[in-house]
């Protein structure tokens, strides 16, 4: 590791960068690693660029102990999509990118965060290779659903996933996940990251909905380690780190009081694919990062 520090450090002098952060893909409490970044002049930020608890799923069982270890409804989601004629494909064309993207732009006006221009995610899957790939979901020549994924070692990675408002009540995303997993298995995966849900599980907390949605699928959740920054510039540094952490405090009450004022509507927090709210929540983290 120290390494790859060094040189991470020789490139961002280079850029007159602020701060160099990184985020293992480590257990929290993991043995070694709080010492290890400790001793290389890293120190941690409670404020993360992408979401620290995830939902993950083990997915070496056959399909039918995965199948059992989900909700019952979230098995009969799957099979309403299948006899409702939901069509899963990989994306192969120009064509479908540019249909994930449609439907992408759509998830992020609705659900009110950045996206990066098309030119990011297709670079992601040229660059990847074997080891990225873009599910689409159709029905009566209309794109519904995509999830586009990353694999690498033995983890594979749902990236980016956009919906739809049409025909939602086929429940395309349940059977596009199934069959997401099951690429993943064949690639020889272990681990299904599902990424985002809330840090802390309680109710009322952002992305609720999207651990409800998650959960569905049987599995269970991970803390990484806390994101940690080594300083070159502090006079800019500490200024921009105070303003955003008090961002994300007030974030985080504004959701509170939202969801209180819900419950005492009486709504209920139904599950949905839930992916617009995690990339809102991964979008309003990297702009308090930065």
């Amino acid at each position: 590791m120290p390494a790859l520090i060094n040189e991470l450090h020789r490139i961002a002098r280079k850029k007159r960068a602020v701060v160099l952060k990184i985020e293992p893909n480590v257990e929290e409490g993991t043995p070694g690693w709080r010492e290890a970044l400790k001793g290389l002049g890293f120190h941690p930020n409670p404020i993360p660029t992408h979401v620290r608890r995830s939902w993950l799923l083990d997915i070496r069982p056959t399909e039918q102990k995965l199948l059992a270890g989900m909700k019952r409804s979230w098995r009969y989601n799957i099979k309403v999509a299948e006899r409702s004629g939901i069509q899963v494909h990989l994306a192969t064309t120009p064509q479908d990118m540019e249909a994930f993207y449609r439907i992408y732009q759509q998830t992020s006006q609705r659900d009110d965060f950045t996206i990066l221009p098309l030119k990011h995610y297709a670079d992601i899957l040229d660059l990847f290779g074997d080891d990225a790939c873009l599910f689409l979901a159709d029905y009566a020549g209309e794109t519904l659903v995509g999830h586009l994924l990353i694999r690498y070692g033995t983890w594979c990675w749902d990236m980016f996933g956009a919906t739809a408002e049409a025909y939602r009540n086929l429940k395309p995303g349940y059977l596009l996940h199934w069959k997401t997993f099951l690429w993943a298995k064949e690639k020889g995966c272990e681990i299904y990251d599902f990424r985002g849900i809330p840090e802390i599980l309680e109710p009322g907390e952002e992305m609720w909905n999207v651990y409800e949605y998650k959960r569905g699928f049987g599995g269970f959740s991970r803390l990484s380690l806390a994101t940690h920054d080594y300083i070159y510039r502090p006079l800019l540094y500490w200024p921009l780190t105070l303003a955003s952490r008090a961002r994300v405090a007030q974030r985080r009450r504004q959701r509170r009081r939202w969801e209180m004022e819900r419950k005492q509507r009486g709504e209920s927090s139904k599950p949905t694919d839930g992916k617009g709210e995690e990339q809102e929540a991964l979008s309003a983290q990297g702009e308090a990062a930065q």
